[in-house]
């Protein structure tokens, strides 16, 4: 290994990828971003050996953004059989200092470093600059978390609110929720709001034909053909209930300073979020619709904020 000054790494864990940086002088090099898909690894450990190895350097600390829950520097991932403790990550890459964040949470203390090029508005609002923000993340899962501005910086709190029960509003939704609940006891928010839920929305809708088995990505891919197929019909049940649950969240939080979406999910239905009613249902809160209004509304389209968050949560310790 060559020695490399105040060099870090940086990993965002998601349940399907796990993308691994390097940061030097608190800066992402972007030549060293490296992309591998977790069903070809046993743990995170060989991940981050075989990328050190590859890349042979040195580096001091490390800051991981997990999907999972995190607590006392501990992270049980939720889509997928992996536990993450700081001592083995210590073990794999030889760094003295390892933190682990919510990837949420990551995602959060990269907002105020995004090019406006890799935002997408859906909905204009009225935002606050120094107010809360909301970041959403839609991909193999569900989940949200609050940012904040304080005087000490800026706070992400995490949360694990894609395992809250599944609202249903509707005689549909309603039916959903029943299908759902039979095949995992309990209907959460990310078992039909998510890269896995959009699955189960069609599996539901298309009971009884002779092609049940479909995976997201085909979902999304017949959605982008035309939106007169059964698996369009599964993409705009799929986009108003994330507007009924991101409108709950918004009202929860009161996210001033602008809602964000972030993951590989919420970017395929960009296109298609508006046009399939998710801000109708967004603003669908009553007395308080026309309230709705005030909340601007943003997808993120850079696939690697997490590791810039990653990054920024590193230099502000």
């Amino acid at each position: 290994m060559k020695s490399s000054k105040d060099m870090s790494l940086v990993a965002d864990i998601g349940g399907t990828n796990t993308r691994v940086a390097l940061v030097h002088e608190n800066t992402v090099r972007q030549d060293s971003i490296k992309r591998f898909r977790n069903a070809e690894f046993s743990n995170l450990e060989v991940i981050l050996k075989t990328y050190l190895d590859g890349h042979r350097v040195d580096v001091d600390a490390v800051c991981l953004a997990v999907a999972g829950p995190v607590q006392e520097n501990r992270a049980q991932m939720t889509n997928l059989d992996w536990d993450i403790e700081c001592q083995s990550i210590k073990a794999a890459t030889n760094a003295y200092d390892v933190t682990i964040l919510n990837d949420l949470q990551a995602q959060g203390h990269a907002l105020d470093q995004l090019p406006a090029d890799q935002l997408y508005q859906i909905a204009p609002g009225k935002s606050q600059h120094d107010g809360p923000k909301l970041v959403v993340g839609v991909g193999t899962g569900f989940n949200a978390a609050l940012v904040v501005e304080t005087e000490k910086g800026v706070v992400a709190l995490a949360s694990e609110c894609g395992h809250i029960q599944l609202p249903a509003a509707t005689d549909d939704q309603l039916a959903l929720f029943k299908f759902i609940q039979a095949d995992h006891g309990f209907c959460s928010v990310e078992d039909a709001v998510s890269g896995r839920g959009l699955v189960n929305i069609y599996r539901w809708m298309a009971q009884g034909t002779a092609n049940p088995d479909v995976t997201a990505k085909e979902i999304v891919e017949a959605c982008d053909a035309g939106h007169k197929n059964p698996q369009a019909a599964a993409g705009k049940l799929f986009c108003k209930l994330l507007g009924h649950i991101t409108g709950d969240l918004a009202l929860t939080q009161l996210p001033h300073g602008g809602l964000y979406f972030v993951g590989g999910v919420a970017r395929a239905f960009t296109s298609h979020l508006i046009q399939f009613g998710f801000y109708d249902a967004f603003k669908d809160k009553g007395r308080f619709s026309e309230f709705m209004s005030h909340f601007q509304i943003f997808i993120v389209h850079d696939d690697f904020a997490a590791l810039n968050g990653a990054a920024s949560y590193l230099s502000k310790r």
